[in-house]
């Protein structure tokens, strides 16, 4: 099932050094629907730079989160422990991948439809089932509040969802919100890699 999302986020998997945590972010991403591997980070093209629309736009944007992220782990010393590093990065590259889900089985055709509002919750709860470790645990709450401020009733339909509760939280919700800025600028290669 996400054979194409695993592959395409196979340098960010590569970066984990805590191979239990590996493993399940290897696990996670093959159980997400493969449409996130191909579609774009936004179907309205309102919330995401240029770069992140179109096919592949989502395995872009993801991978600019990453990054970002890295960057903001640098600059704190709680993250020279490998664990945490992994917890982070590890959130960072599973919070959007539930975005899209097959349809009656079938992948959508039309790239035009909205992704799900509701994906955090989602990738929380996928997380979770996948395991009850305390690693796990606090991997599931950065994705399920990773949209920050945009979790609130006013700004989504459905129910909220958390806001961000500490630092760690909001440093995933902050380097989504830097790549999802119209302004933001990355350049890729052929196979959707940072330059």
């Amino acid at each position: 099932m996400g054979r194409k999302l695993l592959a395409a986020m196979k340098v960010e998997v590569d970066n984990l050094h805590n191979d239990f945590i590996k493993e399940g972010v290897k696990k996670i991403l093959m159980s997400c629907d493969d449409y996130n591997a191909v579609g774009p980070a936004s179907t309205s093209g309102k919330y995401h730079p240029a770069h992140d629309l179109g096919d592949g736009g989502l395995v872009r944007h993801t991978k600019t989160v990453c990054k970002i992220l890295r960057r903001l782990m640098e600059c704190v010393p709680n993250y020279d422990d490998h664990l945490e590093w992994d917890i982070q990065y590890s959130a960072a590259i599973l919070h959007d991948f539930c975005k899209f889900t097959k349809e009656d089985g079938k992948l959508p055709s039309d790239t035009k439809r909205h992704s799900n509002e509701d994906h955090p919750r989602l990738m929380a709860n996928m997380i979770r089932e996948y395991s009850d470790d305390e690693s796990f645990k606090k991997m599931a709450q950065r994705v399920e509040c990773h949209m920050s401020r945009w979790n609130v009733l006013k700004y989504m339909e459905g129910p909220d969802l958390p806001l961000p509760r500490g630092m760690e939280d909001m440093m995933v919700a902050f380097a989504d919100m830097i790549s999802s800025a119209k302004w933001f600028q990355a350049e890729f290669d052929s196979n959707n890699n940072l330059l």
